[in-house]
């Protein structure tokens, strides 16, 4: 899960910085292997499923892309790891470290939220040129998701570029 996060950190710290647009045109996603829906301004194509071997038997890790006229959008949805016993709230806060870990040189405010009924988190990032991402967070007691928007061109973050996001993350469903 670890190598996931990291991986799909490291892709979208180096996308393309593009200014931020409306999302007034909403068309909604399912994955029913990854297990949510979501409603998003573009439509999110998968670019890796990996396999992880459990002796409880298989898990999965998703990665969805999209790009929006002016921002890129990632959705990462991992299992969690049945053999190890521990619990949901314990692999919410290894993922919470592993963003914390991969982002340790980019200013971020993160803030406890709660999505779709779930505990979660959610990061403004700002990099070093100056863009911003908005990242999400939650875990239910199938696995992990991650949602990544941006990143937005800008000397500040603009509240439009949070309210855009959290519009998107208020349409985010667990299906199991």
């Amino acid at each position: 899960m670890k190598l996931l996060v990291n991986v799909v950190l490291l892709a979208f710290l180096t996308a393309n910085c593009v200014p931020s647009e409306k999302t007034s045109d909403l068309k909604e996603f399912s994955s029913e292997d990854a297990g949510f829906k979501i409603s998003l301004p573009c439509s999110p194509q998968l670019t890796r499923k990996d396999e992880y071997p459990y002796k409880a038997g298989k898990r999965y890790g998703y990665d969805f892309e999209c790009n929006s006229a002016e921002k890129k959008i990632k959705l990462s949805f991992g299992d969690h790891n049945p053999d190890s016993g521990e619990t949901t709230e314990k692999f919410l806060e290894y993922s919470k470290g592993d963003i914390e870990f991969a982002l340790r040189d980019s200013n971020k405010e993160r803030r406890e939220m709660t999505i779709d009924g779930h505990p979660g988190y959610r990061y403004i990032i700002t990099y070093k040129n100056g863009a911003h991402s908005i990242v999400y967070l939650a875990a239910n007691n199938k696995g992990i998701f991650h949602l990544m928007i941006g990143p937005f061109l800008g000397s500040e973050h603009s509240t439009a570029y949070e309210e855009e996001s959290d519009q998107i993350i208020n349409t985010f469903h667990f299906l199991k």
